[in-house]
This record gives structure tokens, C-alpha cells and sequence, in this order.
């Protein structure tokens, strides 16, 4: 029999610092007077002292970008885990940024929808090097980008090969412009792989069009589908829910009371095997 000593125990420690963002999404109201962002930095053995936080601002009406600033920078003052939360006027955000050489407007009124504010970060380390931070945060004007529950879903591939939902999961829509928005986390049950998908909403009818493909390609397969063009694609995922995904999917349902939109989506990939593998989930955007 093996025994061990446990009399001195185990110390655990964290090698490279890194972020938990808490508002990784903050949507911009021009009537609003402040915004609260917040993120905690996790110390490690390379401890940092500070975190630089540098913004850019997208107009969505010129389609360009600002410079990068940056922004603001916060002490590290725990070698464990630092609480950072501060309150942004829309004064704060303008500050110092330009689009085509031209400063941001004074009244916020005329931020025009879809536009809006990315941050990203640095830490500082001991001889004052840069250390990368993975996280960001965003502040965007638009009536539906936010962060969305999950709460219906189904993957099917095959006609007998159920493979689960990812109900309660947390999915980021994005703004690209007036009629497109962004999928940018997950295709149903597999993880984001910095390949995010467009879908467009016909802003009288709210039926929506998904998924058109980005730069980046396929997810996986040879060939995307969706109910405009292949809807015989999904009759896999129609026997085991029992009803017609494309009579009933891919339309955004708006609630104008409290702003928890719904958005229904259906999408999804012909493997190399030739055998359609589709997806179905329902959204609904979470509001305070």
C-alpha cells in the first residue's frame, strides 16, 4: 500500500495573472448619465502592478474606425484578486477619440445606432513590460446586441443521433449594421473558435436570414445551410421535435415593454459525409 504525506499540504498558485470581465457588454442609451464597467484582475507569481485600458470607437454611419487610446489606467493593489468598477459619463467616452480626424459629437443624440466603444487590456508588469490580457469589453448602441440566454436548443445529426442542448448558455449578438447582426460565441454545442456567423433581420417583417457565412469560412462540413435555400436539410431535426423548424424558426420577436427580445434561430452544416448536422435555439436577450 502506497501512503502519502499530507501533513504539509498542497500550495497552489496562479502562474500568469489574468481578467474575470463582469460587463462584458454594456449597451449605450444616449439618455443614460453613467455606465459601469467592472472586471477583477487575478494576480499570479509574474504579478503585474497595473492594468492599461485602451478604447476605439466604431461609427457605424462612416463604416471606420477611431485610433487607439489609451483610455485609463488602474492599480493593482492585491496580490490576489483586484475588485476594479468604475462609472463612465459619455464626456469620459468621447475623450480624446477621432474618426477620419473628426472628434466624436458632444451630444450623444448623435452617436448613430450601431456605433460604439471597444476596450481591451494590458497589464504592467515589475520593469514596467507589457503583459497581454485576454478579455474585453464593449459598449454599443443597438436596440438587440447584447448578451442572450439560450433557452431552447436541439442538435441533431443523422436521423437518430440526438446530441444534446446547450440550454442556459450565454451567446453575444453583435451589431454590424442596420439589418445584420453577429453570432459570435457558439455553434450549438461546440465552443466558439473566433469564427463568428452573421444573420440578417428584415427590419418590417423580422424574419431572419442564417446563417451567412463570415471571412472566416465554414464552421466545419462542406457547405452551410439554412431554411431560405435548404430547408429539406433539417427534416432530422423536424422528426425528433415534431414540428417544422422552418415554419417556425429564424424570426426575432420583439418585446418593446422590457427589451428581452426573443430571437429564434435555425442553421447548420453538411459533414464530409454528406449527412446534414442542424441546430435550433431560441434567444432571449437578458435586460436588468
Amino acid at each position: 500500500m502506497i501512503t502519502y504525506d499530507t501533513s504539509s499540504g498542497i500550495v497552489q498558485q496562479v502562474s500568469n495573472p489574468y481578467l474575470q470581465v463582469t460587463t462584458g457588454f454594456v449597451p449605450f442609451k444616449p439618455d443614460i448619465e453613467k455606465y459601469t464597467i467592472s472586471f477583477n484582475v487575478i494576480n499570479g507569481v509574474k504579478a503585474i502592478s497595473k492594468v492599461n485600458v485602451y478604447a476605439t470607437f466604431s461609427d457605424a454611419g462612416s463604416k471606420k474606425t477611431s485610433q487607439e487610446i489609451l483610455f485609463e489606467t488602474y492599480n493593482v493593489t492585491s496580490p490576489t484578486r483586484t475588485v476594479i468598477e468604475d462609472e463612465l459619463t459619455y464626456a469620459d467616452l468621447k475623450k480624446g477619440l477621432t474618426v477620419n480626424g473628426t472628434s466624436l459629437p458632444d451630444d450623444a443624440d448623435a452617436i448613430i445606432p450601431g456605433s460604439g466603444w471597444s476596450f481591451r487590456f494590458e497589464g504592467v508588469g515589475p520593469t514596467g513590460e507589457a503583459v497581454p490580457l485576454i478579455g474585453a469589453i464593449n459598449i454599443v448602441l443597438s436596440k438587440y446586441a447584447g448578451i442572450y440566454e439560450v433557452i431552447e436548443s436541439a442538435y441533431v445529426r443523422g436521423p437518430e443521433e440526438y446530441l444534446g442542448d446547450w440550454n442556459g448558455t450565454e451567446i453575444f449578438i453583435g451589431h454590424i449594421d442596420d439589418k445584420t447582426l453577429s453570432h459570435n460565441d457558439y455553434w450549438g454545442i461546440f465552443e466558439w473558435g473566433g469564427c463568428a456567423f452573421n444573420f440578417e433581420v428584415d427590419p418590417d417583417t423580422k424574419v431572419v436570414t442564417a446563417p451567412i457565412l463570415t471571412e472566416c469560412g465554414l464552421f466545419s462540413g462542406v457547405s452551410s445551410i439554412g431554411c431560405a435555400k435548404e430547408a429539406s436539410s433539417f427534416k432530422n431535426l423536424n422528426a425528433y421535435l415534431g414540428y417544422k423548424v422552418c415554419e417556425v424558426n429564424n424570426i426575432v420577436i420583439d418585446d418593446e415593454v422590457t427589451g428581452a427580445h426573443i430571437i429564434k434561430l435555425s442553421y447548420g452544416y453538411i459533414g464530409a459525409n454528406g449527412i446534414p448536422r442542424a441546430f435550433t435555439e431560441v434567444l432571449r436577450k437578458k435586460v436588468d
